[in-house]
């Protein structure tokens, strides 16, 4: 996505005068909750058709993510301690263990009870 952005959307946007898109992306593994909240509908000759059902994602773990995305660099991808237990050695030397300054990042990991780890891409 990252690089979607910086070859094909930033030469258009720059090309009419607007400014580039910085992409900032948290990612993290967990369990989330699916809650339907609302749907949109229609009613056409006594028959009602459902439009559109409206969803979010909560929990923890969604929580989380979105701070992380306010850590990155501008396009880069952060992810947390638990997802980069997950997946590959390969994938991992992607990444390198972001620094978190204590007064900002106060998550802590719940079996170790030490500070939640972040890692950035390298680019």
């Amino acid at each position: 996505m990252i690089k979607v952005i910086q070859k094909g959307m930033n030469p258009l946007l720059i090309k009419y005068g607007y400014p580039e898109l910085k992409v900032r992306i948290g990612i993290d593994y967990g369990k989330i909750a699916v809650v339907k909240y609302g749907v949109d509908i229609d009613e056409i000759d006594e028959k009602t058709k459902i439009k559109r059902i409206h969803l979010d994602m909560v929990g923890y773990t969604i929580s989380i993510a979105v701070k992380m995305t306010s850590l990155a660099n501008p396009d880069h991808i952060v992810i947390g301690q638990s997802l980069y237990e997950k997946i590959s050695k390969k994938q991992r030397e992607l990444f390198i263990q972001q620094p978190a300054e204590q007064d900002i990042w106060k998550y802590i990991e719940r079996s170790t009870g030490k500070s939640y780890l972040l890692y950035q891409n390298t680019k």
